[in-house]
């Protein structure tokens, strides 16, 4: 079955593919200009994305938003962080954590599927973890090298897509969305 993937990102639509083909998805990347809300919720912002193409593509249809929520930061970048990630990069958060003892923080996404034009389903994901004192790795991309999730030793940014998608905020929202679609698949097949 295919589905769309609505992106520019070509580096989150790779890691989306390796993700959903074990599950007999085949992803293609679309882009179609979504309606951007600024808001302190992931949630709002994928819905109102979603909702604002529903007559422009057609379903099965998937729109995602992540973000890097640093807990001594005041959840600061959260939904701004592909902003802020623009605008100061990962050099910038470094320096803002400088003298910060308390580094945890979490990454989140939220995937609205739109499944039939008047059923769209969220699907949540997060990892824990810290932020690192230093950039290191070049695999990835985004906040991926300063973030170091629990239980590792590396950053995002120095393990490949495969083990990335097994830990990461993005595999366990993209499993989610999968599981589900198969469920929805062989209850629609009975």
């Amino acid at each position: 079955m295919e589905i769309k993937m609505v992106t520019q990102n070509r580096n989150k639509l790779r890691e989306i593919e390796k993700l959903l083909k074990p599950y007999g998805f085949s992803v293609v990347g679309v882009y179609v200009p979504t309606d951007e809300i600024q808001s302190n919720s992931l949630k709002e912002i994928v819905l109102r994305k979603a909702e604002s193409i529903i007559n422009m593509v057609k379903p099965i249809y998937l729109v995602e938003d992540s973000g890097l929520f640093i807990n001594a930061l005041n959840q600061f970048p959260g939904p701004y962080s592909n902003f802020i990630f623009e605008t100061i990069g990962n050099k910038g958060i470094l320096k803002l954590m400088r003298n910060v003892k308390d580094r945890t923080a979490i990454f989140r996404t939220v995937i609205a599927a739109v499944i039939l034009p008047n059923v769209i389903k969220l699907f949540e994901g997060e990892v824990k973890g810290s932020i690192s004192k230093e950039i290191r790795g070049e695999k990835g991309f985004g906040f991926d090298p300063i973030f170091i999730p629990d239980g590792w030793d590396k950053t995002l940014g120095e393990i490949g897509v495969e083990e990335k998608n097994i830990i990461s905020h993005r595999g366990n929202a993209f499993r989610k969305f999968a599981e589900y679609m198969s469920s929805y698949m062989k209850i629609a097949e009975e």
